[in-house]
């Protein structure tokens, strides 16, 4: 058997053990982020808080600190600090360490990350005046960020604020929040100045049609005229709506063009687009390539429909097929009719020309890319012409 411990021994491990609990205590909350890297290691984390008067000793604040995960830890210390004003997190080890939300004792320090053997300070919430932040993360693969690293500063009628970085969840179609704080009089908050643009579109149907969230950069195209480059960041999943609103303070009078420059690898193709509710039609945007589009109505209105075959090589791409009405008198300049394509899809496109072309007579196609495809029925302003097929970088005429 065992033999009993000595007393001296037990008298030290009941005295190490009522240790805990004396002095001030400090009880500290957090929220880990969503992130992929956010997540932390139970402890290593070393917290130091301040105040008005003096601060505490460091402590390892040892916590749950998995993604998505609330964790906590109490901690004593004998020092009259006073009013808490800030708290000191270092990090000791190499597993960094995003949170969203921090609190001691109530009082609301916000969100943060903490990288490997590096110290940040955070102040008490709430001092100066509150911007309130509210973003949406898109849908595409790379669209997701860190749930920390982005510094915002406010710029207003008067000055700016510090740079403050937001941190909230960026994870992939997610809705995330910070609020930061400053002392800054910065005077009015100049984003929504200037004249409007609303813009809206759809994206088309076919395998390669689904752009970026960003990187296509607007310019509105007037009579007077044109608003500076704007990046129109939207969803462009494939058959989504999706929208922007830009402002600009160039008077360019009344709206005529709209010039898409894709600034990217990301080819994109939109069945419709808006301005302020003028229709432009629609169009696809290849790689690093500016397009223009025209307010749409203005001259004699072609109505084109179509329905793609049910074989399997039918479907065709959304864009790059050149439509010329040919009449008794004349024909239109070619049009890119842009619709859709699928297999077994019956698409729509509107065009216009200023050609006085008299009696429709025929419809040349001209595939201007690799994509063959085959219809089984068209028609132009209700007219039906024989279904056919578009080769390849080929002229075909249906009549």
């Amino acid at each position: 058997p065992l033999e009993p411990a000595p007393s001296g021994m037990m008298l030290t491990l009941e005295k190490s053990l009522s240790l805990a609990g004396e002095g001030i205590e400090y009880n500290i909350l957090h929220e880990t982020g969503t992130g992929d890297w956010d997540a932390g290691n139970t402890g290593g984390y070393i917290f130091t808080i301040v105040g008005t008067k003096d601060e505490t000793a460091a402590h390892d604040c040892t916590s749950k600190r998995e993604l998505e995960s609330t964790g906590g830890c109490t901690i004593w210390d004998d020092a009259d600090i006073g009013e808490i004003k800030e708290v000191k997190i270092y990090n000791s080890g190499d597993n960094y360490w995003c949170f969203l939300s921090l609190s001691v004792n109530g009082l609301d320090f916000g969100g943060k990350c903490v990288d490997d053997y590096l110290t940040e300070t955070l102040s008490v919430a709430g001092e100066g005046v509150e911007y309130n932040i509210i973003h949406e993360t898109g849908t595409e693969k790379w669209d997701a960020g860190s749930t920390g690293g982005y510094m915002f500063t406010i710029v207003g009628s008067n000055g700016e604020t510090s740079p403050h970085d937001c941190t909230a969840s960026r994870a992939l179609g997610s809705t995330g929040t910070c609020t930061i704080w400053d002392d800054a009089d910065i005077g009015e908050i100049l984003a929504g100045e200037g004249i409007e643009y609303n813009i809206l579109h759809e994206t088309g149907t076919g395998d390669w049609d689904a752009g970026n969230t960003g990187g296509y950069i607007f310019t509105i195209v007037g009579t007077k005229g044109e608003t500076a480059a704007h990046d129109c960041t939207s969803k462009r999943e494939l058959e989504s709506t999706g929208g922007c609103t830009i402002w600009d303070d160039a008077d360019i009078g009344e709206i005529k063009e709209v010039k898409i420059y894709n600034s990217g690898d990301n080819y994109w193709c939109f069945l419709s687009l808006s301005v302020n509710g003028l229709d432009f039609g629609g169009k696809c945007v290849d790689d690093y390539l500016t397009e223009t589009l025209s307010v749409a109505g203005e001259g004699v209105e072609y109505n084109i429909i179509h329905e793609t075959g049910t074989e399997k090589w039918d479907a065709g791409s959304t864009g790059g097929y050149m439509f010329t009405i040919v009449g008794s008198n004349g024909e239109t300049s070619p049009h890119d009719c842009t619709a859709s394509r699928a297999l077994g899809s019956t698409g729509t496109c509107t065009i216009w020309d200023d050609a006085d072309i008299g009696e429709i007579k025929e419809v040349k196609i001209y595939n201007s890319g690799d994509n063959y495809w085959c219809f089984s029925s068209l028609t132009v302003n209700d007219l039906a012409f024989e279904g056919g097929c578009s080769d390849d970088y080929t002229t075909e005429v249906f009549q």
